[in-house]
């Protein structure tokens, strides 16, 4: 699927239209912005920074964008970029929770509840909210900055829709095939290395 709408913005800005350019930055700073504040502990004014390197940044690589990918998806890939590089330059620790999650509470339950049933053994949640920030890291087609819009964001399918320049439903069937996968990913990888969650000093 092509996202025409914003291909034609993205070409217009790579031509230096002023009006388009202006349009860019009045319709995605807010967008990004609320994005990024969620992730940066509500530092206003460093969310401020990361969302306007965002946007220069993208606007120095437009010509790249091709319009597979809305925009909005896009953009949220170089802000995320963007604010694990400077996680990294600041030694701090990017996670985000599982129970923002609702898709994959019930496997956590289920998991939990089985070790906890041996008592000489301790669950180690910090594991998995990373396993939860990497898989949503690297799931194809903006489905991580799709769950991440409706889950840490709190959007409605309609704020998405909006955000993302496509319709209602669409939101809904990428959001059906975002949750399957997710799901799909983190269970594989927890029926895989559970034994990686479980502390080595409780369980040696």
């Amino acid at each position: 699927m092509i996202h025409f709408e914003d291909l034609k913005l993205a070409k217009g800005i790579a031509k230096r239209n002023e009006k388009m350019f202006n349009h860019f930055f009045d319709f995605y700073f807010p967008r990004l912005y609320r994005f990024s504040l969620i992730r940066l502990d509500g530092d206003k004014e460093l969310t401020k920074d990361i969302v306007q390197e965002t946007l220069f940044l993208a606007i120095k690589n437009i010509k790249q964008y091709r319009g597979e990918a809305s925009l909005m998806s896009w953009l949220c890939q170089i802000n995320r970029s963007q604010i694990s590089l400077y996680f990294r330059k600041n030694n701090i620790k990017q996670t985000v929770r599982v129970s923002d999650f609702p898709e994959v509470q019930e496997i956590f339950d289920n998991i939990t509840s089985e070790i906890n049933d041996h008592p000489d053994k301790k669950y180690e949640t910090s594991k998995l909210n990373e396993i939860i920030s990497s898989t949503l890291d690297n799931l194809p087609n903006g489905y991580g900055d799709l769950l991440e819009l409706k889950y840490l964001d709190k959007l409605s399918v309609t704020q998405i829709a909006e955000d993302l320049n496509i319709s209602e439903t669409a939101v809904q069937s990428k959001l059906a095939r975002a949750r399957e996968a997710f799901k799909t990913v983190v269970t594989r990888i927890l029926g895989e290395h559970t034994q990686h969650f479980l502390n080595p000093q409780e369980s040696s």
